[in-house]
C-alpha cells in the first residue's frame, strides 16, 4: 500500500477531507507529520499538509495550553525535520570546533546518520 491510498481512506467521496478529522487534534498531527515525509509534488500529500496546517492552527486556539503548545511547536517545523536540524547543528559547531572548518562535513554528517539509523534505515 502506498502513502497516497493511506491518505485516500481520509476523504470523502466528493474529493476533500473529511470534515470529522478537523475535531482529533492527535490524529491531524499525525496528518500532518507523516504529509511531510511525501516528495514535492504528491498532490495528495500537498493537500494534506495544507489540511492538516490549516485545521492545527484553528484547534490551537480551543484546545488545552499544553496540546496547544505541542501543535505549535510541530507547526514550526516537522517532528523528523526538527530532529535532523538540531543533529546537523550539533555536530557542525562540534566539528567546527575540533578541525576549525568544514571540510569533509557532509561525509562524516552520513555516517553519523547511518549508525544512528542502522544499516536497514530502522533507529538503533
Amino acid at each position: 500500500m502506498v502513502m497516497q491510498d493511506i491518505f485516500n481512506k481520509f476523504k470523502e467521496e466528493g474529493g476533500g477531507f473529511k470534515a470529522s478529522l478537523c475535531e482529533d487534534a492527535m490524529g491531524l498531527l499525525s496528518m500532518y507529520e507523516a504529509a511531510h515525509l511525501g516528495v514535492k509534488g504528491e498532490a495528495i500529500l500537498e493537500e494534506a499538509k495544507v489540511f492538516s496546517t490549516e485545521n492545527l492552527k484553528i484547534l490551537m486556539e480551543r484546545v488545552e495550553r499544553k496540546l496547544a503548545d505541542r501543535i505549535e511547536h510541530a507547526v514550526e517545523i516537522p517532528l523528523h525535520w526538527r530532529a535532523l536540524r538540531m543533529e546537523a547543528r550539533w555536530y557542525i559547531d562540534v566539528y567546527e570546533k575540533e578541525d576549525g572548518r568544514i571540510g569533509d562535513l557532509l561525509d562524516r554528517y552520513c555516517k553519523l546518520a547511518r549508525f544512528q539509523h542502522g544499516a536497514n534505515g530502522v533507529p538503533n
